[in-house]
């Protein structure tokens, strides 16, 4: 139950982040031009720092073999993901854009929040390993993708 009433917590705030974007937008405070330079630092600033923090933890042995499971973890839902994309996009007829928000997830604005109030912050690291293996996805396989 715990776990059900975080996840709506983190869904009310992405939609009041998302309300007062439109606000911003609607009142001419940001144009809608201003947007790239937001996603710009939200790419390059903001989800870098989530990561770097997440590694601010006492090395063990044990976390080193558990970031390697998570990356591990990372590699094989890709590989499931990315074929069952490919097979459902064919029968339905999805866009390149379709098939890649079927394999990709926005991870970081739900996962890392959940995953540091449930666990606590010393298990954001091993949600920081599927990032990194999502990230490096993204610049890879789903640009190609989107590009064709």
């Amino acid at each position: 139950m715990e776990l059900s009433i975080l996840l709506i917590q983190q869904i009310c705030q992405l939609f009041i982040m998302i309300f007062f974007g439109y606000l911003i937008v609607k009142t001419n405070v940001l144009t809608t031009e201003n947007s790239k330079v937001l996603s710009i630092l939200l790419l390059y600033v903001t989800c870098p720092c989530a990561i770097i923090n997440s590694f601010m933890i006492e090395f063990t042995p044990d976390k080193l073999i558990g970031l390697g499971i998570s990356f591990l973890g990372a590699i094989l839902v890709h590989i499931v993901f990315i074929p069952l994309a490919n097979i459902i996009g064919k029968i339905f007829g999805f866009t390149p854009i379709e098939k890649a928000t079927i394999i990709y997830s926005n991870s970081g604005n739900l996962i890392i929040p959940l995953v540091g109030a449930i666990l606590g912050n010393e298990w954001v690291i091993y949600s920081s390993g599927y990032m990194v293996i999502q990230t490096i996805l993204l610049w890879t396989h789903a640009k190609s993708l989107v590009c064709n």
